[in-house]
């Protein structure tokens, strides 16, 4: 659950840069580092894709 929270965080801050957003920190956060950001949500679908989904599938 967890890993899922997360990577829904960096998406939705990513694609809230263009729009006035009420999600919190995290999206001025990620406009801030645009280019970081983009590492980020790579290095976070890569981890979606790995152990991080059966841990998640775990805690649920």
């Amino acid at each position: 659950m967890q890993a899922f929270t997360l990577t829904f965080y960096a998406r939705k801050a990513i694609s809230s840069c263009n729009t006035i957003s009420s999600v919190d920190f995290l999206s001025e956060l990620y406009c801030r580092n645009n280019e970081n950001a983009r590492k980020d949500l790579e290095l976070a679908e890569e981890m979606k894709r790995g152990h991080l989904v059966s841990m998640s599938f775990r805690v649920i």
